[in-house]
């Protein structure tokens, strides 16, 4: 019995030997995962939190990346920065990129589904599939997955496509000048990406009817830039008929004033308007009207001593007297907006 009783007794002993230090084992690497969960979980974290020009931040290396993403007329999308230039960066900052990502490459995809559902497709035929292998192949080709439809009469739908701003301004233009259907379908069947801030104009964006604005007094100011602009139109042909606007944009874009583009004049009359007088116009000026029987309006650019260069399907210079005239006679179809002078203001800024 005794020596049932020892025996028990030692085998006691050893189990709860073993079990110290299977506790002692478990308890150390309990520490040992916690430890490591939470210097898993600081590394995340920091590297998550935006830090104002820290390349090191992903959040801040991420938003720079996409700001330099642009759209070529053609409707391809780029960026001035590559992926391997943007991953260089990244680690000269002391990102931790590296210790999530292998290389460049897998950078890229990130970025890719990044911008992907920010951007509209681009193609020609956006209802044709993507080819994804291709796009995943080249780090710097990029595809943006947002369709515009446009209900049609008979209830079906159509994708629109995309064209460069300047094409789809001119059907605009020329849809409101001639009423011709093919110009109406094309501009409703297609969209543009336009960067130009209030390009579709508001009488309260840019306050045209201030007092402020309304003190300009002198007039035939002539500067350098004044000088570049009368040069510029009159050595700029006509772009067509109904084309007043585009005309004066061309004008100021090969003045060096920069290429800001409006659907029509009248649109770009309430946007820029500096003055509604006709006795304080600067050289080089736009000059606005309401045009011959449209909701267009009509504009055209101011080159001193009351003369007026303006584009209707032909280049032509009057009096300013004659040009507010012809249109005074003809109907204008711009709501609450009397026959002849609007006002003059930019194209594009002039300092």
């Amino acid at each position: 019995m005794e020596e049932a009783k020892k025996n028990i007794k030692n085998f006691f002993k050893v189990f709860f030997k073993k079990r110290k230090k299977s506790l002692l084992i478990a308890s150390v690497l309990f520490v040992i995962i916690v430890l490591l969960a939470g210097a898993t979980y600081h590394i995340t974290v920091e590297d998550g939190t935006y830090k104002e020009d820290d390349w090191s931040s992903t959040p801040y290396a991420a938003g720079e990346y996409m700001k330099g993403i642009s759209v070529n007329s053609d409707g391809t999308i780029k960026n001035n920065t590559s992926a391997k230039e943007l991953w260089d960066k990244m680690e000269e900052g002391k990102s931790s990129v590296g210790d999530y990502l292998k290389n460049p490459e897998e950078l890229a995809r990130l970025m890719k589904a990044e911008m992907v559902t920010q951007y509209p497709d681009l193609r020609p035929d956006p209802d044709q599939p993507i080819d994804w292998e291709e796009i995943i192949k080249d780090p710097d080709k990029m595809q943006g997955i947002i369709k515009f439809k446009r209900a049609k009469s008979n209830g079906e739908t159509e994708t629109m496509s995309y064209v460069d701003k300047e094409t789809l301004y001119e059907w605009i233009e020329l849809y409101t000048e001639t009423g011709e259907e093919k110009y109406k379908n094309l501009a409703l069947t297609h969209f543009t990406l336009d960067e130009n801030d209030g390009s579709t104009g508001s009488d309260s964006a840019n306050d045209w009817t201030s007092d402020e604005a309304l003190k300009y007094n002198a007039s035939d100011i002539k500067t350098d830039k004044s000088d570049a602009i009368v040069k510029a139109a009159k050595s700029t042909g006509s772009p067509g008929r109904g084309l007043c606007q585009k005309w004066v944009r061309l004008v100021y874009n090969k003045a060096g004033l920069g290429n800001r583009s409006f659907s029509t004049a009248y649109q770009a009359f309430k946007a820029n308007c500096v003055s509604k007088r006709k006795d304080n116009i600067p050289i080089g000026a736009a000059v606005y009207g309401t045009g011959s029987g449209s909701s267009a309006g009509h504009v055209g650019i101011y080159i001193g001593n009351g003369q007026v260069m303006d584009n209707v399907g032909a280049i032509k210079t009057q009096s300013l007297e004659s040009w507010i005239a012809w249109q005074e006679r003809r109907k204008t179809c711009i709501p609450g907006v009397k026959s002849g002078w609007l006002g003059w203001g930019w194209q594009s800024r002039t300092s």
